[in-house]
C-alpha cells in the first residue's frame, strides 16, 4: 500500500488548509450580509405602506402622560424609534436634535420613541445624553408602531417620515447618514 504523505507535495497541506479558510471567510461575509445588515421597511397585513394615513397612535410620555399622534398634524413628522443599549441609536441622537433645533417651528416635527419597558431608565439616559427632542416610549414587541410602520425585523434604529395629513412620505431601517437626514428634512419641507 503506498504512503498517502509521499503522493502530496510537500505544500498541498498548508494550501488546502488557506483554501478552507478563505471560504468559511467568504461564507461568514456573506451571511452576516444577509442576516445581520437592516432589512429594507417591509410592506404586509397590517402595515401601513408608504403614501397610506399613519394609525391612529397614543404615544406614551416618560412621565406616564400620553398625547396622540394626531396632535403634530399640520407638519411634517419624523418618528425615530431607538434604545438606550443600541450604539448607532444613540450615536444618530445628536444628529436628530440638531434638526429639532433648526427645524422646530419652521414646519418639520421631530420626535423619538424609545423601545424599552422601563421609563425611569430611559429618563436617566436622556437626563445624562441631553437630547431636548420630544421623547416618548413603547415596549418593543410583535404588536409595537414601528411594526405597523413596516420594522417587521424589529431593527433599530428606525425612522418615518409623516407629512402633514399624517401619511407615509418615508421609512428607514437603520442609522442616518447626515445627507440621508438633510435629504429627509428637504423632503419635509416640500410637505410643509
Amino acid at each position: 500500500m503506498p504512503d498517502a504523505d509521499a503522493t502530496l507535495p510537500r505544500w498541498a497541506g498548508p494550501a488546502i488548509i488557506l483554501g478552507l479558510a478563505l471560504l468559511g471567510g467568504l461564507a461568514g461575509v456573506l451571511a452576516g450580509r444577509a442576516f445581520l445588515s437592516p432589512a429594507p421597511p417591509a410592506d404586509g397585513p397590517g402595515v401601513i405602506a408608504e403614501g397610506e394615513a399613519a394609525p391612529a397612535l397614543t404615544l406614551r410620555q416618560l412621565d406616564g402622560g400620553s398625547q396622540p399622534l394626531a396632535g403634530w398634524r399640520g407638519q411634517p413628522v419624523l418618528i425615530n424609534y431607538w434604545a438606550t443599549w443600541c450604539p448607532p441609536c444613540v450615536k444618530e441622537l445628536p444628529m436628530l436634535e440638531a434638526l429639532h433645533a433648526t427645524r422646530e417651528g419652521q414646519g418639520l416635527a421631530v420626535m423619538t420613541i424609545a423601545q424599552e419597558d422601563d421609563a425611569g431608565a430611559v429618563r436617566a439616559f436622556l437626563d445624562r445624553h441631553g437630547p431636548g427632542l420630544p421623547a416618548f416610549i413603547e415596549p418593543p414587541g410583535e404588536t409595537d408602531s414601528s411594526r405597523t410602520f413596516g420594522n417587521l425585523r424589529g431593527v433599530l434604529p428606525y425612522s418615518v417620515l409623516l407629512d402633514a395629513e399624517g401619511r407615509v412620505l418615508k421609512r428607514k431601517a437603520g442609522a442616518f447618514t447626515q445627507a440621508e437626514l438633510d435629504d429627509w428634512a428637504e423632503l419635509a419641507r416640500g410637505e410643509s
